[in-house]
């Protein structure tokens, strides 16, 4: 059979259609360092990196909860602290105003700013933080504690996975930290008491509240203690997650990434080949007197 002109020139069309395909394949392995981008590169390598990518979004959605869960426990911290500072200042009006020469005034006076720490110690025992309320329990949506100091929440346990069936605590029970659990002092109904003893203008029964404001400045300390033991357990395990996480990724690339002088070298040849496809076809074009824009 002989070999026509058009036949020829069909041939090397074929050819430098085929070349161009590889020549782009090549030029964007090269350009992103991507070796295994579909099954058709690397069935193999590809299912491998695809279980990574997967394990990656894990370790990643985890990594933000644990942030976000120790972000909240630091904000419950600085509550307690708060909450702490305002007991602190309520001994210090109670032990200036429980001696017998303090003025029937000063104990009105004292009695006026106790009330007003009542109400911040409430502005802290429902404060906010990513999940809504950190004092709720799991009810995260609805304010702990009420206009009178009563508890509405739950003692529920907010919880982040770190690992495949392993959670850690994100929360303080706010029962147990502000009042509301009966093995502990209710502070909201302390402050009451003493603001009580104060309009009442009886040192004694303003004395007896020595005692109870440093239980629950103690009841707190404890709630403040769990939240620091709490953070450090999420930081610990954030950076184990930031640990799996660089060696996955270490992983996916050693799966999906070509060596950069071999994904320079296929290149390079696909690059070759292309031109010499080229040249034939010109010099087929050329020879049949054919003019062409390649």
């Amino acid at each position: 059979m002989r070999i026509t002109d058009g036949m020829q020139y069909a041939a090397a069309i074929r050819a430098l259609g085929a070349n161009a395909e590889v020549l782009e394949g090549a030029t964007r392995k090269a350009a992103s360092g991507i070796d295994v981008a579909s099954p058709s590169d690397d069935p193999v390598r590809y299912s491998a990196g695809v279980a990574l990518s997967s394990r990656l979004a894990a370790l990643e959605g985890r990594r933000k909860a644990v942030a976000r869960g120790a972000g909240d426990l630091e904000l419950t911290e600085a509550a307690l602290a708060d909450a702490t500072d305002i007991l602190v200042r309520a001994r210090e009006l109670a032990v200036a105003t429980a001696d017998g020469g303090a003025s029937t005034q000063a104990r009105l006076a004292a009695a006026k700013e106790v009330a007003l720490l009542r109400q911040a110690l409430g502005a802290s025992a429902n404060a906010h933080g990513t999940r809504g309320y950190l004092f709720a329990g799991t009810a995260t949506g609805t304010a702990p504690f009420d206009a009178s100091g009563d508890f509405a929440g739950n003692d529920g346990l907010v919880q982040v996975e770190i690992s495949e069936g392993v959670q850690l605590v994100t929360n303080i029970g706010g029962a147990a930290a502000f009042g509301g659990d009966p093995a502990g002092r209710d502070l909201f109904a302390d402050l009451e008491s003493l603001e009580t003893a104060l309009l009442a203008d009886d040192p004694g029964a303003v004395r007896a509240h020595f005692d109870l404001l440093d239980q629950g400045r103690e009841q707190l300390t404890v709630s403040r203690a769990e939240a620091g033991r709490r953070i450090e357990r999420l930081q610990s395990a954030g950076d184990v997650i930031d640990t799996l996480t660089t060696g996955s990724r270490a992983a996916l690339a050693e799966q999906t990434e070509g060596e950069a002088n071999a994904v320079l070298a296929r290149f390079t040849q696909a690059q070759a080949a292309y031109e010499r496809s080229l040249a034939v076809t010109r010099q087929i074009l050329s020879s049949s007197g054919t003019s062409s824009r390649f």
